[in-house]
């Protein structure tokens, strides 16, 4: 049971790639949850002028005609930032699945937040898989997670 007074936000981005000094966010998720209860969804598309190849695509998605007209990284982070409330005093914790790769690219274009990482949690709880991937470890636990291997929310 989570904590009913604390609001948890899982975090979740894609990106062009691995590499955060080459490659760019495409996509910014977020859920809310406070209590057993989801509150919010923060779900936007992001502009970037490098090329989705075939292999982003297959696992987000994503194309290059979905972010062609999206908002740029700065004004996604600033609806971001509001949508998390980082003005208000209020007690959050931010999470996310192989949170590192999430975070590094957040700094890189400007979000400096902590964002704990459940994937420790699962791979010391879970064990003997063959791979901790989001998709495959939802699948093996018996969430229908579709064709598409990666999305935020």
């Amino acid at each position: 049971m989570l904590n009913p007074k604390i609001e948890y936000t899982y975090i979740d981005i894609e990106t062009t790639g691995l590499n955060p000094a080459t490659d760019h966010i495409t996509e910014i998720g977020a859920i809310k949850i406070l209590g057993n209860n989801i509150v919010d969804v923060y779900d936007e598309l992001v502009y970037t002028p490098k090329k989705i190849n075939s292999r982003i695509y297959e696992l987000t998605g994503i194309n290059n005609s979905m972010v062609e007209y999206a908002d740029g990284i700065s004004s996604v982070l600033g609806s971001f930032s509001d949508w998390l409330g980082l003005e208000k005093r209020k007690l959050q914790f931010y999470f996310g699945y192989n949170s590192g790769f999430d975070k590094r690219f957040l700094e890189k274009a400007g979000l400096k937040i902590k964002i704990g990482d459940v994937l420790p949690i699962a791979k010391k709880n879970i064990k003997n898989k063959d791979s901790y991937s989001l998709y495959n470890l939802g699948n093996s636990l018996g969430f229908s997670l579709g064709n598409v291997q990666h999305n935020p929310v």
